[in-house]
C-alpha cells in the first residue's frame, strides 16, 4: 500500500543517515546535539544536510539567543563549511563565507 511504501522510504532514509553518522565522528557529534535538544516538536532529520542544519540551529539558539547579526554570521560560516565539506577552516575561509552571506552585511 501507499502508506507502507512511504513508511519504508522514511525508514530507509533514516537508516542511511544512521549508517553515515556511524562512520563520521563529526556527524555523530551533530546527532548528539540534536538528540539532546529533543528535536523540540520537529521531525527527525532525514539526511546529513538537515542534521547539520538542525544541530547548528540548536547550538546557535542555545548560545547566541538574541544577537541576529552574530547568528546570521555564524550560520553563514557553518553552512559554507558544510557545503565545502571541510572540517577545519582558516580566517580566509571565514572572511569569504561572510562576504558570501549577503544577509550579514544588510
Amino acid at each position: 500500500s501507499n502508506v507502507n511504501d512511504q513508511l519504508d522510504s522514511i525508514i530507509n532514509q533514516r537508516m542511511l543517515l544512521f549508517e553515515e553518522v556511524s562512520r563520521v565522528p563529526v556527524l555523530l557529534s551533530l546527532l548528539i546535539v540534536v538528540l539532546r535538544s529533543g528535536v523540540k516538536g520537529k521531525s527527525f532529520p532525514i539526511d546529513k544536510f538537515e542534521l547539520y542544519n538542525v544541530a547548528i540551529s540548536q547550538v546557535l539558539e542555545d548560545t547566541v539567543n538574541t544577537d541576529l547579526f552574530l547568528e546570521s554570521a555564524l550560520r553563514g560560516v557553518s553552512e559554507s563549511n558544510m557545503w565545502a565539506e571541510k572540517r577545519q577552516f582558516m580566517r580566509s575561509d571565514v572572511n569569504q563565507a561572510l562576504k558570501n552571506n549577503i544577509d550579514v552585511y544588510e
